[in-house]
């Protein structure tokens, strides 16, 4: 084809189809080479790679991997400054709740853990007086999932004649998990006098097991959930005084609890304690707002007496009677810092 622009003839000659398909044809050719240089060089370290590993002697990586183990574990064991640690921890107890901590000994646990006994959290004002006496407390940190930015925690206790073992498991940036078993807390190694001493005094025996677990995400806590599930067997008080009257013993047949959590709340779908002298059954929940005293709830609490405390509580027949079975029914809904109260 010619273009005649007046001044001088050009001449433009496409290329026929033959040679495009011939330069694609090249084009090709020059990727199969390129490729074919790439395999050489994967095949080359492959073969390296191989006679590195080949020139290594296992059973003497396995003995100087082991003697690493014996010398870092005796170095932790023999000069690691626990009493260091052992005072630091008690100096943060003491400074968040105020109380007299003590601890009688602090050492370590394989590698990665610790085992602390004889805790005992003293009353501040009253150190003849424990608040909590621990037997022993261990835990142990997994070492390879931290490569992984997962910390996952083994932990036992021993105290009040059983023990809970339990995992913690936080995996980086996707929450919390933790799940508790316990077994066999006797009931009567811990002082409930201290939750009721304005009212009277509570003198409760028995064995309580249960498991928990809990999910905590900081980033969505829409997610947080979590349940309770507690079984109690040999459940009795005994010389219990409340308002200045002193109630009869009272036995219970075993029995359960369960509780749900949710991020907005939690709920008792079971509570069921059932007595010669005195019964009780609730069920219900609290809804969490913003702030907390406006938070919401809904339980209704049946309770059935003896004659025995009938007689003691004269005033209850004057507030409410019961059903035909002799349940009282209580009720109590609205806001947390007042709520309707309704006795039926």
């Amino acid at each position: 084809m010619r273009f005649d622009f007046g001044l001088e003839t050009l001449s433009c000659d496409h290329p026929k189809p033959y040679d495009r398909r011939k330069r694609r044809v090249r084009k090709g050719v020059g990727q199969t080479h390129a490729i074919s240089n790439g395999s050489r060089i994967l095949k080359r370290f492959a073969t390296q790679l191989v006679k590195i590993i080949s020139a290594i002697n296992f059973k003497q990586a396995v003995i100087y991997v082991a003697v690493f183990v014996v010398f870092f574990s005796a170095t932790m064991y023999l000069f690691f400054p626990y009493e260091a640690v052992k005072s630091r921890i008690v100096t943060e107890i003491e400074a968040k709740t105020g109380a007299k901590v003590i601890i009688d000994s602090l050492k370590p646990l394989r590698m990665s853990g610790l085992t602390i006994r004889g805790i005992k959290v003293l009353k501040p004002f009253n150190p003849s007086q424990a608040i909590a006496n621990i037997d022993m407390v261990r835990f142990r940190i997994h070492l390879l999932p931290l490569f992984f930015a997962n910390l996952i925690t083994d932990f036992d206790l021993i105290a009040y004649g059983g023990g809970l073992s339990g995992v913690m498991e936080a995996r980086g940036g996707k929450g919390t998990a933790i799940a508790v078993n316990f077994k066999d807390l006797d009931l009567q190694k811990y002082n409930f006098d201290e939750l009721v001493q304005k009212y009277g005094n509570l003198n409760l025996q028995g064995k309580l097991t249960g498991a928990l677990s809990l999910f905590f995400d900081k980033a969505k806590a829409r997610n947080n959930q979590g349940s309770v599930a507690l079984s109690f067997e040999g459940l009795k008080t005994s010389n219990t005084v409340i308002l200045t009257k002193t109630l009869p013993d009272i036995v219970f047949e075993p029995g359960t609890i369960k509780m749900d959590f949710k991020s907005n709340g939690f709920s008792i779908s079971e509570w069921e304690m059932i007595g010669d002298n005195l019964s009780i059954s609730m069920n219900g929940r609290l809804t969490l707002l913003e702030t907390f005293a406006k938070s919401r709830i809904g339980f209704t609490v049946k309770f059935k007496l003896s004659e025995d405390i009938e007689d003691l509580f004269p005033e209850m027949g004057m507030l409410a009677a019961p059903d035909n079975a002799g349940w009282y029914k209580l009720t109590l809904n609205g806001p947390l810092n007042k709520p309707n109260i309704k006795m039926r």
